[in-house]
């Protein structure tokens, strides 16, 4: 499946006459892969001549699944701690709202966010923007939600996160040095504290994002949810 890797490795056998846990990945006529460990080195005759190469390919695809299993749990881990870190010291909701939408962003490489989070103003439930990352516009929708309104107010409703492909060019644009562009993928995560949706996370990407992203936004709502509730009662007591 690499056949320009595999002919580098050949060559640097006879460069350097050998080549040490050289990583190359066999594809098989069934389609199976597997990861393999090349090890080479070449035979001289006495006057220096290569007369043969002795190789050898060990099979490391468990070793490099359990590899990828110890990086994506890494990744998942510092993805927590930056999160935490930021979201640390934040004394009004505002403030907060923007650094946690920013992060996420940031680290999903995500291309547009927004953060809305619940108000009960005058008996009313809605859930209003309070953090965008990279946000311009939404074509004719405001920036505040009932329950049931749009994704966002589906996502309250249901509790369940939502991925919407293929978003329509004029639901929602990203700006940038380079003008604006429409991300084809939207995740759309409800923020729960003791049952109840307290804020709601948008994220638009370019591609689709893949199940250890996702999985991730979901986990940090559980973080994002204990330190919003705690914000919630500070204001409520001032």
């Amino acid at each position: 499946t690499e056949p320009g890797k595999a002919r580098d490795g050949y060559l640097q056998v006879f460069e350097k006459g050998f080549v040490k846990d050289y990583p190359l990945t066999i594809q098989h006529r069934n389609g199976g892969l597997t990861h393999v460990s090349y090890n080479a080195s070449v035979f001289k005759d006495i006057e220096g001549k290569v007369t043969g190469v002795f190789a050898a390919a060990r099979d490391i695809t468990e070793i490099k699944k359990a590899q990828d299993i110890t990086n994506l749990q890494n990744w998942l881990k510092t993805g927590y701690a930056r999160l935490s870190n930021v979201m640390a010291g934040n004394t009004d909701i505002t403030s907060f709202a923007s650094v946690v939408i920013t992060e996420a962003c940031k680290y999903l490489d995500a291309k547009i966010g927004a953060l809305y989070i619940l108000s009960k103003e005058n008996g009313s439930v809605e859930y209003l923007l309070s953090g965008s990352y990279a946000y311009t516009k939404r074509k004719n929708l405001s920036n505040k939600f009932k329950p049931g309104e749009s994704l966002v107010g589906q996502a309250v409703l249901e509790k369940q996160q939502i991925l919407l492909k293929n978003v329509p060019e004029d639901y929602i644009r990203i700006t940038s040095g380079l003008g604006e562009t429409i991300p084809r993928f939207i995740c759309i995560t409800p923020v729960i504290h003791e049952n109840e949706v307290t804020a709601v996370l948008e994220i638009g990407t370019l591609e689709e994002m893949t199940d250890i992203k996702l999985a991730f936004l979901k986990e940090c709502t559980v973080s994002i949810a204990i330190t919003l509730a705690t914000l919630m009662s500070r204001e409520d007591l001032d």
